[in-house]
This record gives structure tokens, C-alpha cells and sequence, in this order.
């Protein structure tokens, strides 16, 4: 970025507003400073961190314990064995410093990709302003489009890993611009989806990966939403119903075995039970009258 405004020194402002952005109560990484530490902090002390980081900016060189992290490995969920690596998720625990200054960093890179339309408008992940639900909304609209036109609409469901000739074709060009990037496809995690109003039958059609087939599933999760072929949304509204009873059934035993102040569990009754029947409702709440009456 030749920009002058993007490689000038770090202001007060992009630091004061980093640090207000920190989450409180969270575990520190190796140098074992607490984000509190740096949101009560005074001016002498903000001055300083200023100074170092504006060293490190200029002299284009981050601090080796800067790039030092504490990692913890979480069990993937639904996972037959746990024997090997890739059923954990690696969460690294890096310093504050760190998160400050990667913070400046990438709100710099975000204004200059966004105001210079580098990234493709269609893109929904990693930006600002934008979320899973966008990108849901976006594709019950082509499905629903379908509808409206008596067609169907086969959505692939492609995993990395670490018309129907015509989509073949398709398909096996996204394998070849894996291969090429190195991005490894994993054909069990892949499978496909027919969304139609009138077709019964979907199990014909045959979709090959490489050397893999592909399978087909009446119900895909994408993004948290469960899918069907008429999009009734009818098994997404049970598992949230069943999510939600489930997480209620909580509160309500430790309601009985804990003294908890009841601004707390309305505090844990919004994270757990609003959280799910709300996520993504602007997308599923076109589904089956009679289920989304569960939710009432």
C-alpha cells in the first residue's frame, strides 16, 4: 500500500480504540497480562505502549514474545475418534500487545481493500458489517428464485480440508484449482443438496469428486441453519426447540442448586436460549407455520 495514510504512524485514537474493543475476563497469553490491565491503564502508561509500538511499526520488526502463544486443543464435536490431530481445534492464547497491534493492523488493511473494491461484493466472510446470515439470505434467495421459475437448484457443499454434466464440469474445476492452490478438498466432509418444490426423487443424480462420490443429503447444515429440499426449515425449528429446552433444563438446575442473582441467569437465559432462536431467524422464519408456533 503506497498510501501515506495507511503506513503512518500509530495514533492515540487507533490504540484507545483497539483497547475498547478487548473483552474483559478473558485468559491472558504468554507474558500473562490480563486485558483489564491495559483497559484501566493512564495516560504514562498508554504513552509508552505508543512509543513501542510505533518503534515496531516503523522499524517493520515484531517482537519475538509478541509472536508467542499459548495453545489449547478443543475436541471437534461429533468425532468418531479422537486419536488423531485433526479432531481438536488449536486455540492459541496470544499476549494483549499482540491483539492490539494486529487489531491497528488489520482496520488499516480493511479500508483500503474495502474503499478500493479489491474484494469481490459477494464475499460475506471476514468484513465488517457483514455475517453467516448474509450469506444465507443470499442463497434461500437463489433457491426461492427457483421456486418461483419451477426450477430446481443443486447446492454443493464443498469442505477444505487442511443441467447436472455441466455442474460435474464445474465440479471438477474447483478440484483443480484446489490441487493447484494446495488446498485439500475432503470428499467425506462434501456433499451436495437438490432444492425443489416438486421432485421426489434426488438420490439418481451422481456427483464425483476426484476418485470419491459424493453424498447426498436431504438435510445440510450450512452456517448453523439446517436446510430441506422444500426449504420448510421443518427439522432446523426442532433442533433449535430442542436446543433451547435443553439449555432452559440447565438454567433451571442451577437455579435450584445456586444461589445466582437473578440479573445473572437472565444474563445466561439470553446467552443460551435467546442466542439460538434468534440466530439466523431473518432466514428460516419463511418455514412451516405450524412449527415456528413451538417457538412461541
Amino acid at each position: 500500500m503506497d498510501d501515506d495514510k495507511y503506513n503512518q504512524s500509530i495514533t492515540m485514537d487507533e490504540l484507545e480504540g483497539s483497547i475498547f474493543r478487548l473483552k474483559k475476563e478473558t485468559a491472558p497469553g504468554p507474558d500473562g497480562f490480563f486485558p483489564e490491565l491495559f483497559i484501566n491503564a493512564g495516560k504514562e502508561f498508554l504513552d509508552k505502549l505508543l512509543e513501542i509500538m510505533n518503534r515496531s511499526w516503523e522499524e517493520g520488526i515484531l517482537p519475538q514474545n509478541w509472536k508467542m502463544a499459548n495453545v489449547k486443543f478443543l475436541k471437534k464435536a461429533h468425532k468418531l475418534s479422537y486419536n488423531n490431530p485433526s479432531a481438536y481445534r488449536p486455540i492459541s492464547l496470544t499476549s494483549v500487545v499482540s491483539k492490539l497491534m494486529e487489531r491497528i493492523v488489520l482496520y488499516r488493511i480493511e479500508e483500503y481493500v474495502e474503499t478500493n473494491n479489491i474484494i469481490d461484493n459477494e464475499q460475506e466472510g471476514f468484513r465488517q458489517y457483514r455475517s453467516t446470515v448474509n450469506a444465507l439470505l443470499s442463497l434461500i434467495q437463489s433457491i426461492y428464485g427457483g421456486f418461483n421459475k419451477k426450477m430446481i437448484t443443486l447446492a454443493l457443499f464443498i469442505d477444505f480440508e487442511k443441467a447436472y454434466d455441466n455442474l460435474q464440469t464445474d465440479i471438477d474445476k474447483v478440484n483443480e484449482w484446489s490441487n493447484k492452490w494446495r488446498m485439500k478438498l475432503s470428499v467425506e466432509k462434501t456433499e451436495y443438496c437438490i432444492f425443489s418444490k416438486s421432485i421426489q426423487n434426488t438420490t439418481s443424480v451422481l456427483l464425483k469428486l476426484g476418485n470419491g462420490t459424493l453424498k447426498h443429503n436431504n438435510n445440510p447444515k450450512i452456517l448453523g441453519v439446517t436446510l430441506d429440499q422444500k426449504l420448510t426449515f421443518n427439522t432446523h425449528i426442532d433442533n433449535v426447540l430442542k436446543t433451547a429446552k435443553r439449555s432452559l433444563g440447565i438454567i433451571r438446575e442451577i437455579k435450584g442448586i445456586a444461589n445466582i442473582p437473578t440479573k445473572r441467569l437472565i444474563e445466561i437465559y439470553q446467552s443460551l436460549v435467546c442466542s439460538t432462536i434468534t440466530y439466523a431467524s431473518c432466514v428460516w422464519q419463511i418455514g412451516n407455520s405450524t412449527n415456528l408456533h413451538k417457538l412461541g
